[in-house]
C-alpha cells in the first residue's frame, strides 16, 4: 500500500491491523522505525504540531533509551529538537500538511547526528542571530547552536543536522568542556 511516502514493509499483524481498521491505514505514509542494528530512529511525519509532538516524544524516548541522554536531564537535548523541528514544520513547510517533515537520529561513534528534513524553500541558519530581549521569536536556531556541538544545514536536502556527544549534558544544562 503506497499512501502518499515512502513504501513501508508491513508486518503480517500491521496489515491485519489496515485491513480491520482502515482508519488507521489512512495514516500508511507516516512511519516510524528502528533498523535492525537499533542505532537509528526514522520517522517521518506531516506538518502538523500534534504529529510533530508525537515524534518529539518518541525521538527523546529513543535517546534515553540509548542513554544520549540521562533521564531528568533531558532539557537541551529536548529543546534542541522541538526547536528545530517547530522549524521545520511551521517556517519550511509553512504547516502544510501535505508536505513532510523526516527526523532521523543516527549512532555515529560516540556522536549522535539528528538530521531534520522538510520540503520547504529553505534557510539560512548562520544567519540567525540571536534578537533582542523584548522579540517572542528567533532564538531557536541560536539557542541550538549554542547546545549542540555542531549544526549544518544542507541546502540541496533542506536539512537541518546537529550532532552532540554521548553524556554532553550534566545537571542544570551545562556542557562538559
Amino acid at each position: 500500500m503506497r499512501l502518499g511516502g515512502p513504501q513501508v514493509k508491513r508486518s503480517g499483524a500491521r496489515q491485519l491491523v489496515d485491513v480491520l481498521f482502515p482508519q488507521l491505514a489512512t495514516r500508511a505514509y507516516r512511519t516510524a522505525k528502528m533498523s535492525d542494528r537499533k542505532s537509528v530512529f526514522e520517522s517521518e511525519f506531516p506538518s502538523t504540531l500534534e504529529d510533530m509532538a508525537d515524534t518529539l516524544r518518541r525521538a527523546l524516548e529513543w535517546l534515553l533509551d540509548r542513554r544520549w541522554i540521562e533521564k531528568g536531564e533531558e532539557f537541551c537535548a529536548r529543546l534542541c529538537l522541538e526547536e528545530a523541528l517547530v522549524n521545520a514544520v511551521v517556517h519550511g513547510n509553512r504547516g502544510d500538511q501535505s508536505r513532510k517533515v523526516r527526523l532521523t537520529v543516527a549512532e555515529e561513534g560516540d556522536c549522535c547526528r539528528i538530521a531534520i528534513c522538510d520540503e520547504g524553500e529553505g534557510c539560512c541558519p548562520e544567519a540567525a542571530r540571536m534578537p533582542d530581549a523584548p522579540a517572542q521569536r528567533g532564538r531557536g536556531l541560536c539557542l541550538i547552536r549554542h547546545f549542540m556541538d555542531q549544526v549544518t544545514y544542507n541546502r540541496e536536502k533542506h536539512c537541518l543536522e546537529m550532532r552532540m556527544r554521548r553524556g554532553a549534558y550534566t545537571k542544570g544544562g551545562s556542557r562538559h568542556e
